[in-house]
């Protein structure tokens, strides 16, 4: 009765255990790779929305730039004390280029004689960022994207007797990627085959548009207006993040607009 009953105690037999094994195998690799899979789409996702948060940040201080550009003017101190724009305590709204001894040459805007800046993709304004601060000087903060990149560079230094362009030329720094509003003709037709309606005329994007005030009340920049006429800049960022979508291979793109008006005097 005793050798029936141990008899009868068997274990898993060898094909079993390859079948549990196999089984587990299959499950584990199931489970991760869905982990991986969600481990990646999560490092992706957190890249878009950092980028995202990078041009909004970027859209906002832009914005704040513009409107407090031209800050104090001449006209804020007390009567007596001489004040011109050449001075680092006094601001005009927007820069343009000009030899030492900055403003005494005016240009025109929207082709005429103002060159490289205020244009499509450069602009420069002055203000002081903390007038309560003792010894704060007015500074020139400058926008630039360079032709052939897209990376928006921006320069803060203080205003001095001097040409704009030179001195923030030297402190020009990267200030946000994957600005495409100045796409090549191949990027663009790469773009457009997921966003169709992106880049009309298949044109380049301006990042900067300018209104300007006039005879007949707010109209777009021409030959006829110089810097000191900008009532208005309107903004447009393009932005694409470096990695696409995982499940279509998308680019992932966003459309920033923005627009900003001087509060301060220009003259």
């Amino acid at each position: 009765m005793r050798d029936m009953q141990m008899k009868r105690q068997k274990g898993f037999s060898l094909i079993e255990l390859m079948v549990v094994a196999a089984v587990f195998t299959i499950i584990t690799g199931a489970v991760f790779t869905v982990l991986i899979v969600a481990e990646q789409r999560y490092k992706v996702e957190s890249e878009i929305l950092n980028s995202f948060n990078g041009a909004n940040v970027a859209m906002d201080q832009i914005t704040r730039d513009i409107h407090q550009a031209g800050y104090p003017p001449a006209n804020s101190y007390a009567a007596g004390v001489p004040q011109n724009f050449t001075s680092n305590l006094t601001a005009l709204p927007f820069a343009w280029p000009s030899v030492n001894g900055y403003p005494a040459a005016t240009c025109t805007m929207g082709g005429g004689t103002c060159g490289a800046f205020p244009s499509n993709f450069d602009i420069i304004v002055e203000e002081n960022p903390d007038p309560s601060a003792p010894g704060a000087s007015v500074q020139w903060i400058r926008y630039q994207l360079p032709a052939g990149s897209h990376t928006l560079l921006r320069a803060m230094t203080p205003k001095v007797n001097a040409a704009p362009g030179g001195q923030t030329n030297q402190v020009l720094a990267p200030y946000l990627d994957g600005v495409m509003n100045n796409a090549s003709a191949a990027e663009m037709a790469a773009i457009k085959q997921y966003y169709p309606n992106m880049f009309p005329g298949n044109a380049q994007v301006p990042i900067f548009t300018y209104i300007c005030d006039t005879a007949a009340g707010p109209a777009p920049c021409t030959v006829a207006n110089g810097p000191l006429d900008i009532r208005e800049v309107q903004i447009t960022l393009i932005v694409q993040t470096s990695a696409p979508d995982m499940r279509n291979r998308m680019p992932r793109i966003v459309t920033l607009t923005g627009q900003a008006e001087r509060f301060n005097p220009n003259k």
